[in-house]
């Protein structure tokens, strides 16, 4: 038996009119007249309902019409089709979105890192000390001392700590300063920490001390000298949509530090051999100036140099070789 005929059945065995049943199923009366006579068919949806309704089984009511189940079949089909469709597309939309997401992080990343050194020329060389002796007086600055090669240097009337060196015109033409502090490190290290922005507002990184912490025990970082060979390869790191949100906070904690504690050098000359440390170099000074850091322990020994004098390589070694710690 058709469907047409199962369905004109059910509907005289109910005692329903043309106009009853298409009330029913919310369609016309000629629809129900079109189902009758197999001019048309109900969607599956209204079949299920029949089904349910007079509680007869989709498998008798399909019983012997191959056409309607073909085009069920083909409606079935299509469904999954559009199913399979829509996942793709949902898929589509949850990719553009993370997508989106991370461009803007992206954006906001590089509108703030602040780019103040250039790092494609952070080293320009490395000074190696070799060991030499010297019989005369000593510059001594905690547990380091330094050949007293600044004969002629006298204190500042200001508060200042640089001794100075002046011409017959009572200009000054070299300087130098001393002193004693914490590895820079150890800035990164501290519980609270605390970085400024340029306009005075006070600026806390979303990561935290023990994610920074952990940041420099994955990566060896021990020292000053081990921060700053880190820093060179990977301060302003091209960073890309799969880049990590913990990975760019602890990048732009690591640049926000060089901003604050690297703001006017324009590179950096590494130290080796009998001692271990570096030279932050300003290239702009008209009379050169040069900051030489000695690593010990956790501390740093620094010593400010300027004027043409005492700046260059050559002296720097002088200095050094002849340097000792008591």
């Amino acid at each position: 038996m058709e469907l047409g005929k199962n369905i004109l059945k059910i509907r005289k065995d109910n005692n329903l009119t043309q106009d009853d049943f298409a009330n029913k199923y919310y369609v016309t009366r000629q629809t129900i007249s079109n189902w009758e006579t197999g001019k048309s068919y109900p969607d599956l949806e209204t079949l299920v309902k029949i089904s349910n309704d007079f509680n007869i089984s989709l498998d008798i009511l399909l019983k012997e019409d191959d056409k309607m189940v073909k085009t069920i079949d083909k409606k079935v089909k299509a469904t999954r089709k559009y199913k399979h469709l829509l996942i793709y597309v949902i898929i589509f939309v949850c990719l553009l979105a993370f997508v989106g997401y991370k461009a803007l992080m992206l954006n906001k990343y590089h509108e703030e890192i602040r780019e103040d050194i250039d790092t494609s020329k952070i080293f320009n060389k490395t000074l190696t000390i070799k060991d030499s002796k010297y019989d005369g007086d000593y510059i001594i600055f905690g547990d380091l001392s330094i050949p007293n090669y600044f004969e002629g240097y006298v204190d500042t009337e200001s508060p200042s700590t640089f001794r100075v060196k002046r011409d017959e015109n009572n200009e000054v033409v070299s300087m130098y300063s001393t002193g004693v502090q914490t590895q820079f490190i150890n800035m990164l290290n501290m519980k609270n920490m605390e970085l400024a922005t340029d306009d005075g507002e006070e600026y806390k990184p979303e990561v935290t001390n023990k994610n920074v912490r952990k940041y420099l025990d994955n990566h060896n970082i021990k020292n000053d000298i081990d921060l700053i060979k880190h820093i060179k390869d990977n301060y302003y790191f091209k960073s890309n949509i799969f880049t990590s949100k913990n990975k760019m906070e602890i990048n732009y904690l690591l640049n926000s530090y060089v901003s604050v504690s690297f703001p006017s050098f324009d590179s950096i000359t590494l130290i080796n051999g009998k001692f271990n440390g570096y030279i932050f170099n300003v290239s702009g000074s008209p009379k050169g100036l040069r900051q030489l850091h000695i690593i010990k322990d956790d501390k740093q020994y620094y010593m400010v140099l300027g004027g043409e004098e005492n700046t260059s390589d050559e002296f720097i070694e002088k200095l050094l070789s002849s340097a000792k710690f008591n």
